[in-house]
């Protein structure tokens, strides 16, 4: 498992919402007349001023001048059940020419084997492009309230918020259900904004499940001005920003509990990975991969993703599709253990 070495980020600066980008030299395997100044579209799946918006801007500045054509790219913002939304609508909406693209939490590929989402889609067969890096979720409190350690979350309870089916209900409740912290859970919130507003108005003690990445992006100020306590890391290797944290399946009873969290934690592993339809012919597959390889080591790209404090360690499209192979050959009993914490078996 990678490690997520991550900085006080500060908003990437002067990203446009579309962005038009001449083509430089690429790294693809040969070229293809269909991206000749096409405008491409890149679906996020979250609202815009977030972590993956910054980052997925910071993608449609960067990828195109790795494609021959002098193609655009054109965020659209589409929100909604953790990102669900979005990927429900690049697998059965989005043309498969190879001119859309989505961006979206590594749930979307991996909550499907569990089961009992929406999902309209069969992950493996996205083409998946890559991701930047593996992200690191977080469970902190606000800094003047009760709640110091993990300790406290199974000493009393601690009312938290959740966006949709993400992480800040997933984690949540897998930490009631397999160690028996006492989270209660307030669904319904409109996006990270909404929740981090709830965290300073005390509608809320605190949100698990956060992307510590997102959270340096959007809101430096809250850890470089102490006002949140770290009380757990939800991810496989603790990150060196977070040294001090402990991992939540320190808490685990034993070592089925500890896999059965792994489980529900593996999305981590795919980071915010990027993918195109099904059914996009294998010459553009083969041009988008190459393309998103070259611009994350391109140093224009590392130098504003530096500036933007944005640490890049990248996943291939290869290595995210041996990913979900090995997730979906996990043990059937490991899988129906973590359908049920998360209420998920009925249905």
């Amino acid at each position: 498992m990678r490690r997520t070495l991550s900085k006080a980020l500060c908003v990437v600066a002067g990203l446009a919402a579309s962005t038009p980008a001449h083509a430089q030299g690429t790294a693809q395997a040969g070229a293809d007349s269909f991206y000749d100044a096409r405008q491409m579209t890149l679906l996020v799946g979250f609202n815009p001023g977030g972590g993956y918006d910054i980052y997925g801007r910071l993608l449609a500045q960067h990828l195109p001048r790795r494609i021959a054509g002098a193609p655009s790219v054109v965020v659209r913002n589409m929100p909604g059940g953790g990102s669900l939304i979005a990927a429900n609508h690049l697998y059965n909406v989005a043309p498969k020419d190879g001119s859309a693209l989505g961006l979206f939490a590594g749930s979307v590929a991996t909550d499907p084997i569990i089961g009992g989402v929406p999902a309209k889609f069969d992950a493996r067969r996205f083409v998946w492009i890559g991701s930047g890096y593996s992200d690191v979720a977080t469970c902190f409190s606000w800094g003047a309230g009760r709640f110091k350690t993990a300790k406290d979350l199974f000493e009393r309870p601690m009312v938290t918020g959740s966006v949709g089916n993400s992480a800040t209900l997933i984690f949540p409740q897998a930490m009631n259900g397999v160690l028996g912290a006492k989270l209660k859970i307030v669904k319904g919130y409109a996006g990270s904004s909404g929740l981090k507003l709830a965290l300073e108005q005390g509608e809320i003690e605190g949100i698990c499940g956060a992307s510590l990445d997102s959270l340096q992006t959007s809101s430096p100020d809250w850890l470089n001005g102490g006002k949140i306590n770290f009380l757990a890391q939800m991810t496989f290797q603790k990150t060196l920003q977070l040294a001090d944290v402990p991992l939540i399946t320190e808490f685990a009873a034993n070592e089925d509990d500890k896999k059965v969290l792994q489980l529900v934690f593996a999305y981590m592993r795919m980071g915010r990975p990027l993918a195109a339809p099904p059914y996009v012919p294998a010459h553009r597959a083969t041009i988008l991969r190459a393309a998103f390889d070259a611009t994350i080591k391109d140093e224009a790209f590392l130098s504003e993703a530096k500036r933007g404090g944005l640490d890049i360690d990248p996943f291939t499209g290869q290595e995210l599709d041996d990913t979900l192979a090995e997730l979906n050959a996990t043990p059937k009993a490991l899988i129906a253990r973590a359908a049920d914490v998360l209420s998920r078996s009925g249905d």
